[in-house]
């Protein structure tokens, strides 16, 4: 057997190991639905060991419900609970952007063995997060990572750079439903976030920083599948921690110190001013003030009912002409002038018809390599 077989084999081992205990069937139950009298020889079929015949391959599409691409598919995003999402409480449709969602990691996958590129290495996350952990700490880690990384008096204008650069993190801008902030997604050949385009900066900037935390303490903390911004009541404590870090991270201290003290005007407006500052939304930048104790009660309760909206600021939302991240888009443009990836297979992966990836090269001011 080539290697090349063998990879293969061991790859639809997995995935029917995966898909059976998916369904939550023991071994047993899978050779009944095969018709093999003999459990142990499931074994060797979910390590690769034995080749799938296609009669058997039949079987397992239709008893474990799992199409062909499933099985047969490297790039196929098949990690069970590897997204959290980081929506608002009127989302209404996370299953869409989670299809798209895996849509793009499957072609970034795709795209990376294509052009040759090797798989990150995975990154050391914070060990010992627990929901017992104190805010304090968390923040005081956010604290440092800004520190450490040198992001300066602005950490929001550094941390895309850092995250991708330092921990391996691919990092997607791209179109999502109205409510949906992005989403952390931990996968077994590097993590990746996604941010909504469509949201101001000062929103991804926080959603940025947010879904790192779960990433950095997903073995020890996992978080839910969604994790939703705007409820009534207290927050779960994963969430108070994500938060904790993120404001400590983008806000560091002896920063947001300079910063109230320089600040002018109404509360309301010194407020205001410490977001610009940091790039974050008016509600951050006041529980990061109130955190530290830089509003006392009585004006802290007076900002209470204030949304301290920035929204008439919100020029800075990305290029609505753009529908992806530039990076990927050039990647993807790079696999068809190379003649690694047919045009038909490009509009495949985007679901686009070939005038539309067309003109997704020509809005990025790239060749239109369809023509060739």
């Amino acid at each position: 057997m080539s290697a090349s077989s063998h990879s293969l084999h061991s790859l639809i081992g997995a995935r029917i190991r995966l898909a059976r205990e998916t369904k939550g069937w023991t071994q047993v139950q899978l050779a009944e639905a095969l018709g093999i009298a003999d459990r142990q020889t499931i074994t060797p079929l979910e390590t690769g060991d034995r080749k799938v015949t296609p009669e058997e391959m039949l079987i397992l599409i239709r008893e474990l419900e799992q199409p062909l691409e499933f099985f047969t598919d490297p790039h196929r995003v098949v990690e069970e609970q590897a997204f959290s999402y980081r929506a608002r409480r009127e989302t209404a449709d996370f299953a869409a952007f989670e299809r798209q969602a895996r849509k793009l990691i499957e072609t970034h996958r795709r795209l990376r063995t294509l052009l040759d590129e090797a798989a990150p290495p995975m990154f050391n996350g914070l060990r010992g997060i627990t929901k017992t952990t104190p805010l304090e700490t968390v923040g005081m880690f956010g604290y440092r990572f800004s520190v450490n990384w040198e992001l300066g008096p602005r950490p929001a204008t550094k941390l895309r750079e850092a995250i991708e650069r330092r921990h391996n993190v691919l990092v997607l801008e791209v179109d999502a439903p109205d409510g949906i902030s992005g989403a952390a997604c931990h996968l077994d050949d590097g993590d990746v976030i996604l941010l909504n385009r469509r949201e101001p900066a000062y929103r991804r900037n926080y959603t940025l920083g947010h879904e790192f935390f779960h990433l950095l303490t997903w073995a020890d903390l996992p978080p839910p599948p969604r994790d939703v911004e705007e409820i009534e009541g207290k927050k779960p404590k994963v969430e108070q921690l994500a938060d904790a870090f993120t404001a400590h991270l983008l806000m560091p201290g002896p920063v947001l110190r300079k910063t109230w003290s320089t600040a002018r005007g109404t509360l309301r407006e010194r407020v205001l001013h410490v977001a610009r500052h940091f790039d974050v939304s008016g509600q951050a930048a006041y529980w990061r003030l109130v955190g530290d104790r830089y509003l006392k009660r009585a004006e802290a309760e007076s900002l209470a009912g204030d949304s301290l909206s920035r929204t008439a600021e919100a020029a800075d939302a990305a290029d609505m002409s753009l529908p992806f991240d530039r990076s990927f888009v050039q990647r993807l443009h790079r696999a068809l002038a190379q003649g690694r990836l047919t045009v038909n297979h490009a509009a495949d992966m985007l679901e686009y018809d070939r005038p539309e990836l067309a003109g997704l090269f020509t809005a990025y001011g790239l060749k239109d390599p369809t023509e060739d």
